[in-house]
């Protein structure tokens, strides 16, 4: 579009906002508008997985206020802080306040640190012992988490869209030097892309052992 970006947010602030269902289930945290510094509040509508509004500081009077609105809220969740609790009660009574899980995980791993370097020294004097062999042997590795596979699949079709494109510049004809500067890969990596007749997959390996392998 030939114009700029304030004329382009103009336009979009003088839209009026989407009109939706009133929210149920609202998620409240604190956001930084900036950091260490000033903080304000955030509340989502959970269910739609949408912002709903940002509000001035993180005080119960101001939460209460902007529940007070939406009489129809019937779940809080929200993390620890004593302001959103007593801001749920008075703004939403009747509406039921839960810990987020985000929340809950977060407050597990911190009491676990806790109690591990409380007693950190006991477990220093314990005595080693060596694991046993393990009676099952691992053929295939451990599952991976759902966005290093996706990492890992955006990497691939990156190298596969390289791959063409080596391949595409070897049928016209351009030199291996070329097309190494032109795609900006190693030579090495142009020149095994360039007489590949498909896209080169690593075969199947054996997984590595693993410090998990003995608890089987």
């Amino acid at each position: 579009m030939p114009t700029s970006a304030t004329t382009l947010l103009r336009g979009i602030r003088q839209c009026p906002l989407p009109t939706g269902s009133k929210p149920i289930i609202v998620g409240v945290d604190d956001w930084a508008l900036r950091k260490g510094r000033t903080y304000g509040t955030i509340c989502v509508d959970l269910e739609r997985r949408r912002p709903i509004d940002l509000l001035p500081d993180r005080s119960a009077s101001t939460l209460a206020a902007r529940l007070r609105r939406d009489p129809q809220v019937q779940v809080v969740a929200r993390d620890r802080s004593t302001e959103y609790a007593r801001g749920t009660a008075m703004g939403a009574p009747d509406a039921v306040q839960v810990a987020d899980r985000w929340h809950l995980l977060l407050n597990t791993r911190q009491m676990v640190e806790r109690w591990l370097a409380r007693v950190h020294p006991r477990l220093k004097l314990l005595p080693a012992v060596a694991p046993s062999s393990p009676s099952i042997r691992r053929v295939t590795p451990y599952p991976r988490a759902p966005s290093e596979m996706l990492a890992r699949a955006a990497a691939r079709g990156r190298w596969e869209a390289a791959y063409d494109d080596v391949r595409r510049h070897h049928a016209e004809g351009h030199s291996l030097r070329r097309i190494t500067r032109e795609t900006g890969l190693a030579r090495a990596t142009v020149r095994k892309y360039a007489f590949a007749a498909s896209f080169p997959r690593n075969g199947m390996r054996e997984p590595k052992p693993s410090m998990l392998d003995p608890y089987l």
